[in-house]
């Protein structure tokens, strides 16, 4: 169950880290922020208790959606509802003219280099669970980590769950230079 994580925020030039230490025992989730850009990192530092192999953990991304904003799928279609979907992007596009991507995710072990991952056979892309909801403004992703994948004997601490590295996390750009997107990101949510 979710724990109440300590909380630190640095500044490297111009991006704010946030670090969320401990959000689930062993789990960390770190937040990259710039201007337009975000990434997240969630940092499994060894591996969960009581899981078995054929379990899947999950973690929650929780956002607020922008009055008008409709969510589209990696096939480009209006999500509502639920849908389940691969390392494919989803976009979220404002009345405005705004646009909003987030990148699928993968997922790696320590013995990789930040250089590896991409080309790495043990890098494993996950599956999303695409929540949305217009009534009440709300979009959840959910990252679905297989526990076989954790429990794997040759499996190096920590593993990181990370956006895809060909794209950022979340990019954000409009035609209007004051345009608001009104997002908040929860911390990872529920691990099931």
């Amino acid at each position: 169950s979710p724990t109440r994580p300590e909380f630190k925020q640095t500044k490297k030039g111009n991006t704010t880290v946030t670090h969320l230490h401990e959000v689930y025992p062993d789990i960390d989730v770190v937040f990259e922020d710039t201007y337009t850009q975000r990434e997240r990192q969630i940092v499994i530092k060894k591996q969960p208790k009581g899981i078995t192999a054929s379990d899947t953990l999950r973690f929650w991304e929780e956002y607020n959606l922008p009055a008008g904003a409709k969510v589209y799928g990696g096939d480009g279609t209006i999500i509502s509802g639920t849908r389940r979907q691969g390392t494919e992007s989803v976009s979220v596009k404002t009345p405005d003219g705004a646009n909003i991507e987030i990148s699928g995710a993968v997922m790696f072990d320590g013995s990789l280099s930040r250089d590896e991952i991409e080309t790495s056979p043990i890098t494993l892309g996950l599956s999303e669970i695409i929540e949305v909801s217009y009534a009440t403004g709300s979009m959840r992703i959910g990252l679905e980590v297989p526990a076989q994948y954790l429990m794997d004997k040759n499996r190096v601490y920590p593993v990181t769950v990370d956006p895809l590295l060909s794209s950022a996390a979340w990019t954000a750009e409009s035609d209007q230079a004051s345009a608001a997107f009104g997002f908040s990101v929860a911390a990872a949510g529920d691990v099931n």
